[in-house]
């Protein structure tokens, strides 16, 4: 076969290598692996709440959750006081290797002070929120075991519960969260106590 032109010798060549580029991508790349993971806040011992999603390595799974306490406060004229408490989780699994999956780990708590004060006249006053931000930049969790990160230390003590898996790559469909109800991090505590 002649080529006449060298536009049409270019353009030839620009199909070959990108049909072979194709054929390269479609059988030489994997698949991004997928952790299934599952979180539990534990409040002084007690879980409290738990988070879980299906995501893809490297992609981030924020989840919030918000809910109302009432508190009786001892006055004729004001018998309860309510106050809104936030919690908001960014999980993302970074990496994997023969330790387990690394996690990095942002969240934002709106606690309450276990401390209750009154007034003058004898009023008990709910306790005041508090928010903590903690950061955990790498949490490596093992194939097999929980791994526990504390976050708040004391009044109350809140430890995050961590659990981890691949999933084989048929079962790779993206991020799913799922309905449910290490001390290397950083965390920050802002309100009064």
């Amino acid at each position: 076969m002649k080529w006449r032109t060298p536009r049409a010798c270019a353009a030839a060549a620009i199909a070959c290598l990108a049909y072979i580029g194709g054929v390269g991508l479609a059988y030489g790349q994997a698949s991004t692996p997928t952790v299934r993971w599952q979180l539990d806040v534990i409040e002084n011992g007690v879980t409290v709440d738990t988070f879980k999603a299906d995501t893809p390595l490297e992609q981030t799974q924020t989840q919030s959750r918000e809910h109302e306490v009432v508190h009786a406060v001892g006055c004729a004229q004001v018998p309860q006081a309510r106050a809104s408490l936030s919690r908001s989780i960014a999980v993302t699994p970074s990496s994997v290797d023969e330790r387990g999956v690394s996690f990095a780990i942002d969240a934002t708590e709106t606690l309450e002070d276990p401390a209750s004060q009154h007034t003058s006249e004898g009023c008990t006053l709910p306790p005041q929120p508090r928010v903590v931000h903690a950061t955990h930049p790498a949490l490596i969790v093992g194939k097999t075991n929980w791994t526990d990160w504390t976050v708040v230390a004391h009044d109350p003590t809140l430890v995050y519960r961590l659990q981890a898996s691949v999933l084989p790559a048929a079962d790779d469909e993206g991020t799913r969260p799922a309905a449910s109800s290490a001390d290397a991090g950083s965390a920050t505590e802002s309100g009064s106590k």
